[in-house]
């Protein structure tokens, strides 16, 4: 299994990050900012959900590739 380079491991912590900041900012717009572990878990799913998305799409980009 190949190890990851330190532009994808410093890319995951990018989008882990990024995600996190969405959730803070949602439930303070949304004015409930009552339980920190609500963020890290909209944060979590947030981030598993990316992944799935840039997933299908490295999928399809590389179908298209090979037709």
């Amino acid at each position: 299994m190949p190890t990851p380079t330190k532009a994808v491991i410093a890319r995951e912590w990018l989008w882990f990050v990024a995600s996190l900041l969405v959730a803070i900012a949602w439930f303070w717009w949304a004015e409930q900012l009552i339980e920190p572990i609500l963020v890290l878990l909209l944060a979590l799913a947030i981030y598993v959900a990316g992944g799935f998305v840039r997933l299908t799409w490295w999928a399809v980009k590389n179908s298209l590739r090979s037709n």
